[in-house]
């Protein structure tokens, strides 16, 4: 039997109270070695310490545990902080540890060969030191922090100054300011800055400026400096659409001012904090291409009240209702056979749009040019005057067919045959909007049912000259 074995079997023939007796000697052992090596660490940093000037570690330990005040020239700035000398070791105070108040980089400059009080935070590798003035300069936080939140509660104001924007990195959009309430931070949320929709927090509000807040809530946070403030910059002044009732009706001519345009139409800024909407279908008898061809930011225009929502906050304005309708009573103008003047507004594959007047654009397919001339293409040109007839009106679809030149057309006028009952759908109706470059298309009335007439006309005539 070896060695090895004989006391590993003995080993298994203690007892349970043996073995712990014997961890515990290992332990005591473990301990003594330690303080051993560290009192001869300190004995060595202590000589070194006397012949430098140096502060040993325990001794920087000593003074971290105890949170002892020092102070310290700042020699240097860098983004991420300050950096001084603490008792012959390097140290270092993170911009967070530095003031309450949310600091820049830029704003550091102003700390360079100052002497501040300082606090050691820890102790790293070696013997750089971490400083803070945290615990120094938040004195008053608390105070603070209790008379905010007495000022929420009564719903009271605040003065505070703005620190700078908050950005939502994912968007890349503004969302909201940070407010310096002296040591304490707070947030006015982008929805918070104005009654009217604001596209960013600098149409509102400047750096650097103070302004009053109402204060909406307060959270307490660990460490107090990270408290949440929620403010509000717009309920410090009265809601505009409580009274918004009285001021404003439907039917009525209102004045504003283009503040925005958008994707589905125009925003108008009736007053301080009213903001309406005018549709695009709502901005013009007249056909157009763009919005800025009918109105520009910063415009002045009067509109018609269409829609009031207080409970959603919302006013529809039409900017075309505000003139008068150029299709009312347009057949009293206008009659079947009428030869007119037009002018070439656009032209497409299957025809050209001819302004009679403004507000007034009809369809000349080129199935209904005369002769050869209707299968020429770019017979004229934008903008070119042209003299066609009319061949019908269709009020309900605010559609007018015209034709050029000398044509056969069936016995029976489009405009005298019964209409085909609409299907039932879901996309929303074109009537009553005016009939534009891009709505439209060969077939329906224009092109299906009067190919077919002209064909059946056709076989007519051959069939008698037979």
């Amino acid at each position: 039997m070896s060695v090895g074995k004989a006391v590993s079997k003995k080993e298994e023939e203690l007892t349970s109270a043996q073995k712990e007796q014997m961890e515990q000697i290992k332990k005591l052992e473990s301990t003594a070695i330690k303080a051993e090596k560290e009192s001869k660490e300190a004995q060595i940093d202590e000589k070194k310490g006397k012949a430098t000037g140096k502060a040993t570690k325990a001794q920087l330990r000593e003074m971290m545990d105890a949170k002892e005040v020092i102070k310290a020239t700042i020699t240097g700035v860098s983004r991420g902080g300050l950096h001084s000398k603490i008792l012959g070791h390097n140290a270092f105070c993170p911009i967070s540890q530095i003031d309450t108040k949310k600091l820049k980089p830029e704003d550091l400059n102003s700390y360079l060969k100052e002497t501040y009080e300082f606090v050691i935070n820890g102790i790293e590798k070696g013997t750089n030191v971490i400083l803070t003035r945290i615990p120094l300069v938040a004195g008053d936080v608390e105070g603070r922090v209790v008379e905010i939140e007495a000022i929420a509660k009564s719903g009271g104001t605040i003065v505070g100054t703005v620190s700078g924007i908050l950005m939502d990195k994912n968007k890349k959009e503004e969302t909201g300011a940070f407010i310096d309430l002296d040591g304490v931070e707070g947030l006015v949320h982008i929805s918070e800055l104005s009654w009217t929709r604001a596209a960013k927090v600098k149409d509102v509000v400047e750096v650097g400026k103070d302004y009053t807040f109402k204060v909406i809530s307060v959270e307490r946070k660990d460490p107090l400096t990270a408290t949440k403030v929620k403010l509000s910059l717009k309920q410090v002044g009265n809601d505009p659409w409580k009274e918004l009732g009285t001021q404003l009706k439907v039917g009525q001519n209102v004045d504003g001012v283009v503040s925005r345009i958008g994707n589905n139409g125009v925003f108008v800024c009736l007053q301080q904090g009213i903001e309406a909407l005018i549709r695009t279908e709502d901005l013009s008898w007249e056909k157009f291409k763009k919005i800025s061809d009918i109105v520009k930011k910063g415009q002045e225009i009067t509109a018609r009240i269409v829609n009031i929502d207080l409970e959603k906050r919302r006013v529809d304005l039409s900017l075309k209702d505000e003139k008068s309708d150029p299709w009312t009573n347009i057949t009293t103008k206008y009659k079947d056979g009428m030869t007119v003047k037009g002018t070439v507004a656009d032209e497409k594959e299957y025809g050209y749009f001819v302004d009679i007047e403004a507000g007034i654009t009809g369809l000349l397919n080129k199935a209904r040019i005369a002769g050869e001339k209707g299968k020429k293409d770019k017979l004229w040109k934008k903008g070119e005057e042209v003299e066609v007839v009319v061949q019908y009106i269709d009020t309900e679809e605010r559609k007018i067919v015209l034709s050029f030149g000398e044509i056969e057309l069936a016995s029976v006028q489009i405009s005298e045959q019964p209409k085909k009952k609409r299907e039932r759908t879901d996309k929303p109706s074109s009537k009553g909007a005016p009939m534009t470059y891009d709505t439209a298309k060969t077939g329906g009335d224009d092109g299906a049912s009067e190919f077919a007439s002209l064909l059946q006309n056709a076989i007519d005539k051959k069939k008698k000259k037979k």
